[in-house]
């Protein structure tokens, strides 16, 4: 499950850790199987499922099966579900990655994204997959509360949100509007860049808002992640819906 490839081919993915799994369940994540480390069955009981199979495994086996280095004694195989493209852009506040790579940056925009009421997050090609056990370890198990799309076409994604009334916003150094001016709009969507060159040009060229983040000297940049918050909070606004 650590490879992409067998994730798809098995529509199923690893969520590791007592925490990320607990919000999964809550969030409604169809779990499969549940494995715990040997003499821990007992201190994870209120994560099994009535119909759900628990495994108990020696030691040394449940740590082959964990993607941490610090494995926290159970973890659990999902179903892996991709929301159909269509329904992506009926939701109210959309993030979409371009190119961000690092798979803690992800899961960070990701769970981020949860908290402040966003209903939808693309990876757009050459993102980190959003559904690798680092993105959903990051993520503490949020990505299962909203829709997922991977592998998009950025270009696709844009006209698509602005079909439906999306206001589109990128984040820039140079951008015309604080984020702290940004009102909130009924539908938004936020596309974020990659951690080395930022928001590609076909983002900003088909954007409404460029949003700038002021930043006191000598700092020139903040991480993607740390400007996705601050730039998805003010988006949400008194706006309440999904």
């Amino acid at each position: 499950m650590r490879d992409r490839k067998y994730r798809d081919a098995e529509g199923a993915i690893v969520i590791d850790g007592p925490r990320s799994l607990a919000t999964a369940v809550q969030c409604g994540a169809e779990i499969e199987e549940i494995f715990v480390r040997e003499n821990e069955y007992e201190k994870f009981s209120h994560l099994y499922g009535l119909e759900t199979k628990v495994s108990e495994v020696d030691i040394r086996s449940f740590d082959l099966l964990a993607d941490s280095a610090t494995p926290q004694g159970v973890l659990a195989i999902a179903r892996l579900v991709d929301a159909d493209f269509s329904s992506l852009a009926q939701e109210h506040r959309v993030v979409v990655m371009d190119a961000i790579q690092d798979p803690g940056n992800v899961g960070a925009i990701i769970r981020t994204a949860a908290a402040a009421g966003f209903g939808a997050v693309v990876g757009c090609l050459g993102t980190a997959d959003l559904w690798s056990p680092r993105s959903v370890r990051a993520s503490a198990g949020t990505i299962f509360s909203l829709n997922v799309h991977r592998q998009a076409d950025l270009v696709e994604v844009l006209e698509s949100v602005a079909e439906t009334g999306h206001t589109r916003v990128v984040t820039l150094a140079s951008g015309t509007t604080t984020f702290d001016q940004m009102k909130a709009d009924e539908r938004m969507t936020l596309i974020l860049g990659s951690e080395a060159h930022g928001v590609s040009d076909e983002a900003v060229e088909r954007s409404e808002l460029k949003v700038a983040v002021p930043m006191a000297y000598p700092v020139e940049s903040l991480n993607v992640s740390v400007t996705a918050g601050i730039v998805m909070y003010q988006m949400s606004g008194s706006f309440n819906g999904r």
